[in-house]
């Protein structure tokens, strides 16, 4: 597809300032970019610190509350007057009674003797009054050695503790020490919990006698704690070291399901320093994340420290919720840019159909107006409308006033354009002129060469004694050109004898016209050896070929020459380098070749000696003999496929019925319908011979030539 050139001229416009446009909003965006999220990461991560460490202080508070509740509550004390100290926790006896209650603990009632034990004694009024001051913590129970449930504030879901993670490392720490297990779901509390067990340890005494658990209410723990004070669709989350969500704190009824964030995410996280990064937290959508480290899991030490796998709390947000506003600016950056391309770029193209585009638009009709003088075309390539005359166009150029190199050049092309028109009217003048002469030459050739053509057939023999048989002749000549490279003669070679000669001179048109000249010289001043068609060839071809080498041209003919003799009823027959003339019998119907095998038998021209086959036939009644050249068996149809021989033998044997000069043109009719609408591009040269048996009736006067001979001959 061809554009035009406004087409050309708005692309320009156009993908210029668009590719500027796009560079300036990318520039922007990466700018703002940068600025955007270095500014929201800072600020994520500043709050995520700030909620490590309220949510830090909150659990120290809560540990800070147990121990004053150890210390200044007499609990220790308390633990030791429920306690038998005569007690064998290693018997097998106190073993047993341990399994029977805790198996049946679930199914007791709250009323029963073993339960009310445990909820109403000194050190659960002690831990009931301790709970009402610190609602934060929702389940408070002791356990003394071996684990037997002493006192709680609610009836717990076992009574054996001994196998509890809390029991075991309580019993091993020491005073002021404290273990911090979660986050998980209390099922006697019914709350999302966070365990602290503390040692219960006398004054007097170094180890512990018992563990104190607080099951933390974490809702109620998280209500102090400050979080998402920079954004409203901000989420914070304590995440473990393997990316499981504990904790949601911006949802107090959250329970933990095991639902970890991306590997990818848990990959940016460092315990040891605080940090922001974009990446998908879950799915493929990416996030704000600020996160930090912070320790409220394990062994809470003497230097108020605990130790344990470290935690994160993250806090994020969509990326595309933090992204907004750089996209709103650059929506409004490309619409506003956008409509000033528009805008400069009707100004422009108004600018450039005015100074530009219309002035080129009259020279390209000029252009096109002074092609169409020498192109035979009247409608535009372009537009498809009627071309200007010349005059017209020219008077438009010259219209032209835009006062830059535009008009400059506008009339310069008038210029040279009228004179062009000059020049153009005399050679055409002067083309006519030659063209006439030219023609007028090839007339004449045309003229000269039907002048060598036979004008009358020999009488062979001259008398009816003196030969067996009569010959009758026939020929049809049509040139592709003006001037033909085909030629024949018929020569009466003694009274019972006559030789056919047809060439075919390689190429077309005046020169090989001008070589059929030359050839009808040399064939009759060696007529008198023509009795042998062999010597005959040979001879034509040594002074053929001495003439030709004088012109330094280098020009080759085929040609076959055929000699009957009507005394002795032979058909002797010689070629050079010629396709083999045909042989019919009307009564057999046969049509054969001459010969088939044409070996050692070159053209005439290319070698100064050679010697020729002679092939022998017997002559017979009603033999009809057809000599042609290449075009016939060249000339070609629409399909590019060749007359060939094979339909040329067809076309003879379908019309054996009809005289010789019939047969001739029903031939010739044949190939020009095989033909047709394909022009003929070689020369058609057909000559027929024919032996009658002599009768005295029918000797008479010498033959008529065929019609196309006697019109050629009265034109």
């Amino acid at each position: 597809m061809k554009l035009s050139l406004r087409t050309k001229l708005v692309a320009v416009l156009v993908v210029a300032p668009v590719l500027l446009l796009l560079v300036a909003i990318g520039v922007i965006w990466t700018l703002d970019y940068r600025q955007r999220v270095a500014e929201q990461g800072g600020m994520f991560r500043s709050e995520s610190i700030q909620v490590s460490r309220s949510l830090r202080l909150a659990v120290e508070r809560s540990i800070g509350s147990l121990n004053d509740l150890l210390s200044l509550g007499g609990v220790a004390a308390l633990l030791e007057s429920e306690e038998d100290p005569q007690l064998d926790l290693s018997s097998e006896a106190w073993k047993v009674r341990m399994r029977q209650i805790d198996s049946v603990w679930p199914s007791l009632r709250l009323d029963s003797p073993q339960v009310q034990s445990v909820l109403n004694n000194p050190l659960a009024a002690r831990l009931r009054d301790f709970g009402r001051k610190n609602w934060i913590f929702a389940e408070v129970i002791v356990a003394g050695r071996g684990g037997k449930l002493v006192s709680a504030t609610s009836r717990p879901s076992d009574y054996d503790q001994s196998n509890e993670t809390w029991w075991r490392e309580g019993m091993r720490l020491s005073r002021g020490e404290a273990f911090l297990e979660g986050f998980h779901y209390d099922e006697s509390a019914g709350v999302l919990a966070l365990d602290i067990a503390l040692p219960i340890v006398p004054e007097a005494s170094g180890a512990a006698i018992g563990v104190l658990k607080a099951v933390v209410n974490v809702s109620t723990l998280l209500a102090s704690v400050t979080v998402l004070s920079m954004a409203n669709d901000a989420q914070a989350e304590v995440i473990g070291k393997d990316g499981t969500v504990l904790l949601q704190l911006s949802d107090k009824s959250f329970v933990p399901t095991g639902d970890k964030i991306s590997a990818e995410a848990v990959s940016h996280l460092q315990p040891d320093s605080p940090g922001w990064f974009i990446g998908p937290l879950n799915g493929n959508a990416k996030s704000m994340v600020g996160f930090s480290s912070v320790a409220i899991l394990g062994l809470f030490g003497l230097d108020q420290q605990i130790y344990g796998d470290p935690l994160y709390v993250i806090v994020h947000s969509p990326a595309s919720t933090i992204l907004a506003p750089l996209r709103h600016r650059a929506a409004v950056l490309a619409i506003a840019g956008t409509l000033i391309i528009l805008a400069c770029l009707g100004l422009v193209i108004y600018l450039a159909e005015r100074m530009i585009l219309a002035p080129l638009k009259t020279l390209s009709g000029a252009a096109e107006a002074m092609a169409a003088t020498v192109i035979p075309s009247r409608k535009s390539a372009r537009t498809g409308k009627e071309i200007l005359d010349p005059e017209t166009a020219l008077a438009g150029v010259d219209a032209i006033k835009t006062g830059d190199e535009m008009e400059a050049f506008a009339q310069d092309f008038s210029a040279m354009s009228a004179k062009l028109l000059r020049y153009q009217e005399d050679l055409k003048t002067e083309l006519a002129a030659k063209t006439a002469e030219i023609q007028s030459d090839l007339d004449m050739a045309r003229d000269f060469q039907q002048a060598f053509l036979p004008r009358d057939y020999p009488r062979v023999p001259t008398h009816v004694d003196e030969g067996r048989f009569t010959l009758n002749f026939h020929h049809i000549y049509r040139a592709a050109l003006s001037v033909s490279g085909d030629f024949f003669d018929v020569i009466k070679l003694n009274d019972h004898c006559a030789g056919v000669l047809i060439a075919d001179v390689m190429g077309h048109g005046t020169r090989s016209a001008l070589v059929t000249a030359i050839l009808r010289t040399l064939l009759h001043g060696l007529a008198r050896t023509g009795e042998d068609p062999g010597l005959f060839l040979s001879l034509l071809n040594h002074h053929f070929h001495d003439t030709m080498k004088r012109t330094d041209q280098v020009i080759f003919v085929s040609a076959c020459f055929v000699v009957f003799d009507t005394r002795h009823g032979t058909v002797r027959c010689a070629s050079a380098g010629h396709p083999s003339p045909l042989m019919a019998n009307r009564r057999t119907g046969e049509v054969q070749p001459v010969y088939k095998d044409l070996k050692k038998n070159p053209a005439l021209g290319l070698l100064p000696e050679a010697s020729y086959q002679v092939f022998c036939n017997e002559l017979r009644e009603h033999d009809i003999y057809l000599l042609f050249t290449d075009g016939v068996e060249e000339a070609m149809n629409e399909k590019d496929e060749y007359y060939g021989m094979e339909r040329l033998q067809r076309a003879m044997s379908g019309n054996l019925n009809l005289d010789i000069g019939d047969l001739t043109e029903a031939i010739v009719d044949d190939i020009l319908k095989f033909s047709g609408n394909q022009a003929l591009a070689d020369d058609l040269c057909l000559v027929t011979a024919e032996a009658v048996l002599n009768e005295p009736a029918r000797s008479g006067s010498p033959q008529t030539p065929p019609r196309e001979f006697r019109r050629a001959a009265g034109s």
